[in-house]
């Protein structure tokens, strides 16, 4: 059964397990939706590779693949993001197929329908970092972001990074910042991105205050807010002093 991670570079027994947690009998389309959040942790997704990893300086060593400046919002982020829902539920799917012709006829017949699962998947983080794109632009359009190369991938790529390139000079004193709408590792690319580059620039010439407003998390499921501790965790990794206002901000008196 292990044979197939050598020939397709797919775990078959991560797989079942996955599956078996996330598809426990047959659902329909709009459930499938409510358990996306849940779909990078599947298979062999390695999101903290894409969350933990910044550029190390903005300018001169990363690549600037999208700008959001120069990026025409066809779509909403919202839009974005229900298609890349759909190419989640079809990456599972070919997934699940890869498994059940694996065990049916053997790692030939399963390689295939693991290629065309890898390929949703890519257009699935595609679509994802372009939505987050669009959701920063219509949250925050005094900010300017970009998508940008990152670390190097177990497969040899890059991945892909939202990067904060700047924001508006009126803001060097007190900037705010909306995460409404972005996933945690989303986020906490924005997050780290924004304190990294203010170090570096040394934008202001005293301290600046920073707002980030996570929400309280009105629309996550059963009203239990994800962002808010997620960020107050990473702020406090970072050795960052804030405190939230009760009200949905985290505010952070000196960067």
């Amino acid at each position: 059964m292990h044979g197939l991670v050598a020939d397709c570079g797919f775990d078959i027994t991560i797989a079942e397990k996955t599956l078996k947690e996330i598809f426990p009998q047959a659902i329909a389309i709009d459930e499938k939706l409510q358990i996306i959040g849940h779909i990078e942790q599947s298979i062999h997704v390695k999101k903290d590779e894409i969350s933990r990893a910044t550029p190390k300086k903005i300018k001169n060593q990363v690549e600037i693949l999208e700008h959001s400046q120069n990026f025409e919002m066809v779509e909403t982020a919202e839009e974005l993001r229900n298609q890349a829902d759909r190419k989640a539920i079809r990456m599972i799917e070919f997934f699940k197929r890869a498994a059940e012709a694996y065990r049916k006829t053997g790692a030939s017949s399963a390689k295939h329908l693991v290629e065309q699962g890898e390929k949703a998947k890519k257009e699935m983080q595609h679509l994802n970092i372009t939505a987050a794109l669009a959701q920063m632009k219509e949250n925050n359009p005094h900010i300017k972001t970009a998508i940008t190369t990152g670390a190097k991938l177990v497969n040899g790529s890059n991945s892909k990074l939202l990067s904060v390139l700047g924001w508006s000079d009126s803001d060097n004193e007190e900037l705010e910042v909306d995460l409404h709408g972005l996933r945690i590792s989303e986020a906490s690319q924005i997050v780290r991105s924004i304190l990294k580059l203010n170090k570096l620039q040394k934008r202001c010439k005293s301290s600046m205050r920073l707002h980030l407003i996570t929400g309280i998390g009105r629309h996550s499921k059963g009203q239990v807010p994800k962002l808010k501790p997620a960020i107050g965790k990473l702020l406090n990794d970072m050795g960052v002093k804030a405190h939230y206002d009760g009200h949905g901000t985290w505010i952070c008196n000196k960067v």
